[in-house]
């Protein structure tokens, strides 16, 4: 090959890498920025309701099966075993109870980058994308195929650093690889690196295309739509409330079935949370 044409080739080479660090900047902005941020308008506009609305109808079950548990004691054996029961109820609740945690995190961490987003000032946030950018093309499994371990342990850092907006550690890093020098490549590995690098632009941006159909950017329309949100909280409001009249509802009836001291001693928070508020009667 003439050296005109390896020089040629090796600019396609430079202007693909350039293309996919591009592809791949925006694919970790969308994962490490706009998701969090989307998730957060999410849990502000409707989530928290849809997710009171997730809470109250696993209390409400909770309840009737409890009701339906002690009746079927009390038929059965003329008595009941309260903790015994609830034993039962948790493990029957358990996969209820990690969904909780789950989505509390998720509210915690959207909660976290909302506000480290917001502490920072715009000239602030461009000096961070512009450094991951820089380190991102050094480092990316995708652009660099023979990284060594460390760097790409190192990698992994840089990415925590970019999601959580730390610019000292950003700072830090490219300091640290500001010299890293390239191996020059030959004709024939060029052209490998050439059909590699076609490849995976098709890949990445065929990646992109099926983030956009998953939550929560599949319903980023229905987040700038003032009246539509407004039209799904008045009717998942509609629902909590039916849902609460019937833990109110199973909720009495379980009272009703209960001794004096189990009353005392019967656990779960349900029952004091909800005594205090008045939301179900207390057995004289």
């Amino acid at each position: 090959m003439k050296t005109t044409d390896t020089d040629a080739l090796r600019q396609a080479v430079l202007e693909l890498e350039n293309e996919l660090a591009d592809l791949l900047l925006e694919q970790s902005d969308m994962l490490l920025k706009q998701k969090p941020w989307l998730e957060q308008e999410y849990m502000k506009k409707i989530g928290s309701l849809e997710y009171g609305l997730y809470l109250m109808t696993s209390r409400a079950q909770r309840m009737y099966r409890l009701r339906d548990f002690i009746q079927a004691d009390i038929n059965l054996k003329g008595c009941y075993d309260l903790a015994q029961i609830n034993n039962k109820l948790d493990l029957e609740f358990s996969s209820f109870l990690a969904n909780i945690r789950a989505r509390a995190e998720a509210v915690r961490s959207s909660l976290f980058n909302k506000w480290t987003l917001e502490t920072r000032g715009d000239e602030v946030i461009k000096l961070i994308k512009k450094l991951y950018y820089e380190l991102m093309k050094k480092l990316h499994p995708d652009l660099n195929p023979d990284l060594s371990a460390n760097d790409q342990a190192a990698f992994l850092s840089i990415e925590q650093a970019y999601q959580s907006n730390d610019l000292d550690a950003l700072q830090a890093w490219q300091i640290l690889y500001k010299d890293r020098r390239d191996v020059a490549l030959g004709a024939d590995q060029l052209l490998d690196r050439y059909q590699a690098l076609t490849s995976r632009i098709d890949l990445t941006k065929s990646q992109i295309a099926d983030v956009t159909k998953t939550f929560p950017f599949n319903i980023q329309a229905l987040l700038d739509d003032e009246p539509q949100i407004e039209e799904r909280r008045e009717q998942l409001q509609v629902e909590i409330d039916a849902v609460s009249s019937r833990y109110i509802q199973y909720a009495n009836e379980v009272l009703n079935m209960l001794s004096h001291d189990d009353l005392l001693d019967l656990d779960g928070s349900w029952y004091d949370d909800d005594i205090s508020r008045g939301i179900i009667d207390k057995k004289a």
